[in-house]
């Protein structure tokens, strides 16, 4: 069901942290870099989420001085064209400095646990 690959990838321990120490991004400038990244790759300007949000409350997203709720973070997914979890997992692959391949070992060995009790 969610069982990704992980032994053809190789998982190094993540350390989950929201601090500034060992120059570690803060979640909120993390986010806003994922956002900026994924918003350009996909060739969109800031006027192009003008149905989902202001250019200013974009702006302040993307430089880290807003947090935007679930609801904001699927309405902004969406009109990138891709799934939230995609945008959050960029997020977090910034953040913690970590591949996406361990993020999602990481990720798998979490719903491993949830799933056999």
């Amino acid at each position: 069901m969610h069982t990704i690959a992980c032994s053809v990838i190789a998982c190094n321990p993540v350390s989950w942290h929201l601090s500034d120490a060992g120059g570690v991004m803060k979640l909120q400038q993390a986010f806003g870099e994922a956002l900026r990244r994924r918003r350009k790759m996909s060739g969109l300007s800031q006027e192009d989420f003008v149905k989902v949000s202001g250019r200013t409350y974009l702006s302040e997203l993307e430089r880290g001085l807003k947090t935007p709720t679930l609801d904001k973070i699927d309405a902004l997914a969406s009109t990138i064209g891709i799934h939230p979890i995609s945008l959050l997992a960029e997020c977090y692959t910034i953040k913690d400095e970590i591949s996406i391949g361990d993020l999602l070992c990481q990720i798998d060995k979490d719903l491993t646990r949830v799933e056999d009790p």
